[in-house]
């Protein structure tokens, strides 16, 4: 490939909240240049037109309160027109700190204390904590597992639709973290069931650029006109090219009526200045990055193809769940009977594999564990081996 995605960025001592959490509970770890595989941003150096023209504007401006111009907007309206033949239009484009500020901004905007907000769990703990500290209620629609690929239960969904307390279904696509990228038919039947009861949908597509071959993201506003005037979609350039750390997002809201609600809900709220270094990296990376961006998909897929392969061989006491978007493998330790403390003490202590534990995703997470492979292959396959050679020492 054109591009370096084996060169691991060691990013020990250097403010990595991933990093200095691996640290904290193993020094030896990144000492011994082992990352980890946990929070989900990674560790591929960037590409050189990104730093090279992010240097050059800060060569030629100061940091002041800032102010975007449409060439940020355009990179971004452009890129998804191009990706994914679907055009959102300026006026419905908000400006975000971050896909987890804009989910509980919403949350607050759109219901009151004491109502049910929909959650399908397992899924990124964020969603649950913003309800709870908004102080609504968690209304979890648990995923039907079936040999480790996850649906949505309509059945559920439906129920808790038709329950007038419910006001707001937030929505993971690609769903984080068993790596469904949700079809269009399993789209448009969410939006059917939201449209005929009145919840608003609260779309997070942070990760919806990194779909692995063979499927398709469908951005939810696009299905059809019910889901265009009834949704809030969330997203960034954060997951695809890695710039979380800049706290940049989009909130696009087609709908008048709800883009006013939530503009007068912030501005009450909590109006912030836009940020001066993330508007610019993510006009970068959306303009001058798309070929680095397209090889790390073949990165990820490669890496997937490796993990599945090698667990599927050595490792069949572990499932794997069918990786179609992101780059969170999700994988199913429960046969080995062990409870999530034991599970995460032997990973990292023994195996010295830093992850997530899946009990933090929701009770539906219990026995599981999120993988994150956006790393060096090389780094990868030792992790898998030093698993394969330390597993039997889990039941001695």
């Amino acid at each position: 490939m054109k591009y370096d995605f084996e060169t691991l960025v060691n990013r020990k001592n250097k403010n990595s909240i991933k990093w200095n959490l691996m640290d904290k509970r193993n020094s030896n770890l990144a000492s011994n240049n082992i990352p980890p595989f946990s929070i989900a941003d990674y560790d591929f150096k960037y590409p050189d037109v990104l730093i090279d023209k992010f240097k050059q504007y800060i060569d030629e401006t100061l940091f002041g309160y800032t102010q975007p111009d449409d060439n940020y907007y355009n990179s971004f309206i452009n890129w998804v027109i191009k990706r994914y033949n679907f055009e959102i239009k300026r006026e419905w484009i908000l400006d975000g700190s971050g896909v987890v500020a804009s989910i509980f901004n919403s949350i607050r905007a759109f219901s009151s204390e004491g109502d049910g907000i929909i959650i399908m769990t397992p899924v990124y703990p964020p969603f649950a904590k913003s309800i709870v500290k908004a102080e609504r209620k968690v209304i979890e629609c648990g995923l039907i597992n079936t040999n480790g690929k996850y649906t949505i239960d309509f059945d559920l969904l439906e129920k808790q639709c038709a329950n007038s307390n419910n006001k707001v279904l937030i929505l993971c696509s690609p769903h984080n973290p068993v790596g469904r990228v949700w079809t269009k038919a399993e789209l448009e039947e969410v939006s059917t069931i939201t449209t005929k009861y009145g919840v608003l949908v609260v779309s997070d597509e942070i990760h919806m650029d990194i779909t692995l071959e063979g499927h398709s993201h469908h951005i939810y506003a696009s299905l059809n006109k019910r889901s265009l005037e009834n949704t809030i979609m969330l997203t960034s350039a954060g997951k695809s090219f890695n710039l979380a750390g800049v706290t940049t997002s989009f909130i696009v809201i087609p709908n008048q009526d709800i883009r006013n609600r939530y503009n007068d809900y912030v501005a009450k709220n909590c109006k912030t200045n836009f940020n001066a270094f993330g508007f610019k990296l993510t006009e970068i990376a959306y303009t001058e990055c798309e070929a680095w961006f397209d090889e790390f998909l073949t990165q990820i897929t490669y890496n997937y193809n490796l993990m599945n392969t090698y667990i599927k061989e050595h490792l069949p006491m572990i499932k794997v769940s069918p990786l179609e978007g992101t780059y969170l493998l999700w994988l199913d330790f429960r046969a080995l009977n062990k409870s999530d403390k034991e599970l995460f003490d032997f990973l990292v202590d023994v195996c010295q594999i830093y992850i997530n534990s899946g009990d933090t995703y929701g009770k539906s997470g219990q026995g599981f564990v999120r993988f994150n492979i956006a790393t060096p292959s090389w780094a990868l396959d030792a992790a898998l081996k030093r698993l394969s050679l330390n597993i039997s020492k889990l039941n001695s």
